[in-house]
């Protein structure tokens, strides 16, 4: 009797170990003894090959998405020259009314500022925000919000053309896309910031 219930638990442990194989686990052994289950190898190897095509497809995103200001730092680095390139004479006249509007309605005078040091400054901090960001760094996130945040209200001034025409219609359209970046740029930059201080 002893030898036949034996035999029934063994049969019974058998078919409780194939269950647990048939849904992907196995039981962990300690001293000849199941202790518990673990997941098999294959799975942990699915979960890691997950893991690494989405830290492929963050890298992928975080490349594209500074590639929007990596060409405009290329364009005007290479056409900087003596006076700030093409960039200094388009940015010029928006800055110099914008910094005018700026003493109007505060009543304080902005100190002069040489429009070519403004696009040195708005091209280091885009080039050293991109590169930076692309490497997951918090730090770079917060130099291309401050850039955004700088140059968004100078350079899409609808504000200054008659409501409806044509050009305030399409500075409103890329006044709204800065904000998107800007928007996303913000999300990244405190989402990182929570991590790290995890």
């Amino acid at each position: 009797m002893g030898a036949a219930a034996t035999e029934g638990q063994t049969k019974e442990e058998g078919g409780r170990t194939a269950g647990i194989t048939a849904m992907g686990l196995r039981p962990a052994r300690k001293q000849g003894r199941a202790t518990g289950l673990r997941p098999a190898r294959k799975g942990r190897a699915t979960g890691l090959r997950r893991a690494w095509k989405g830290e492929l497809l963050s890298f992928v995103g975080r490349v594209l998405f500074a590639s929007t200001f990596l060409l405009s730092v290329y364009q005007e680095a290479t056409e900087f020259g003596d006076d700030g390139g093409p960039a200094a004479k388009f940015l010029e006249p928006k800055f110099n009314r914008f910094v005018k509007q700026v003493s109007t309605y505060t009543g304080m005078a902005v100190p002069h500022v040489e429009i070519k040091t403004v696009v040195a400054v708005t091209i280091h901090l885009r080039a050293g925000g991109a590169l930076l960001f692309i490497f997951y760094s918090s730090i770079g996130s917060f130099l291309l919000i401050v850039y955004l945040a700088f140059i968004t209200p100078i350079v899409h001034d609808f504000y200054n053309y008659k409501r409806g025409s044509p050009q305030c219609v399409l500075l409103c359209i890329e006044f709204s896309q800065n904000l998107a970046l800007y928007g996303a740029l913000l999300f990244f930059w405190a989402m990182k910031r929570s991590i790290e201080g995890r």
